[in-house]
């Protein structure tokens, strides 16, 4: 599980990177993903989060919409069942 979920943040972070670009924002700095889960009684995945922690200044909306896009983008993001998709915050300004 761990493993599981070192592998989407690892591939959520450069996803993050283009989806800034194509919303316009080439440099969002320093990015830092500190990523948790939950686990069921029998120990498997109930829920991920990703609380991102972006050194660029960017305003809600912007931060929402790099999120939402790198969702499309990350593959690992794309094979999990929904349920699974990371409950992702995003801190502008951060660094």
């Amino acid at each position: 599980n761990a493993a599981l979920v070192a592998t989407y943040a690892s591939c959520y972070l450069p996803a993050l990177r283009v989806g800034g670009s194509q919303r316009g924002e080439e440099d969002l700095g320093t990015i830092q993903i500190d990523a948790s889960a939950e686990l069921d009684d029998d120990d498997d995945l109930e829920s991920i989060a990703f609380d991102v922690h972006v050194e660029a200044d960017l305003d809600d909306e912007t931060a929402a919409d790099i999120a939402e896009r790198a969702e499309g983008i990350c593959h690992v993001h794309s094979a999990l069942r929904e349920e699974l998709h990371a409950d992702v915050s995003v801190y502008p300004g951060a660094f």
